[in-house]
């Protein structure tokens, strides 16, 4: 829908936003500003530039792991690192373009692996969710008081030890 490259918004120290996780893998939201995401144990670190938004939607992000340029775009909305920190969870989309050069839309699931720099995209697209390794849960919050919602489970992925990482 956009047929150029948009540029990057501007960077200046107060645009910056830290974000620590909850300790239990649970996911917080974060979009439309530039924010770093550091690991329950202090010793990761995640950042997501501000790239761009489609109309109607979500910001989308440049991300880096521990300042290393992860490969595609991180979608604004929920974020999750394991209790151990040894993972971290988002949506994301590739870079890609269709035959116009038009930028491919399409969120994903990523689980990273803080440890080994690598990632695995989950067969299927997950909202909102949280790591209870060796599962991924996707949650609904539900109830009238804000304060007290309660997590309805709708789906979970187990990881095997079979699937297939990507480095980077």
């Amino acid at each position: 829908m956009w047929p150029f490259r948009p540029k990057i918004k501007q960077e200046t120290k107060r645009d910056w936003h830290t974000r620590e996780a909850p300790k239990d893998g649970g996911s917080f939201w974060a979009a439309y500003e530039n924010f770093q995401f550091i690991s329950p144990d202090g010793k990761h670190n995640v950042s997501a530039q501000y790239f761009d938004e489609p109309p109607h939607g979500d910001s989308y992000h440049i991300a880096k792991v521990d300042g290393r340029r992860l490969p595609g775009y991180v979608w604004g909305g929920s974020f999750a690192w394991s209790s151990d920190s040894k993972y971290f969870c988002c949506s994301w989309m590739p870079e890609k373009s269709d035959n116009r050069g038009v930028r491919v839309l399409a969120r994903h699931t990523i689980v990273l692996d803080m440890n080994e720099l690598k990632y695995f995209l989950m067969p299927e697209y997950f909202a909102n969710f949280q790591i209870q390794w060796p599962q991924i849960v996707e949650i609904k919050l539900v109830g009238p008081d804000p304060r007290n919602f309660k997590k309805l489970v709708l789906r979970s992925f187990c990881f095997s030890g079979a699937e297939e990482w990507t480095s980077f």
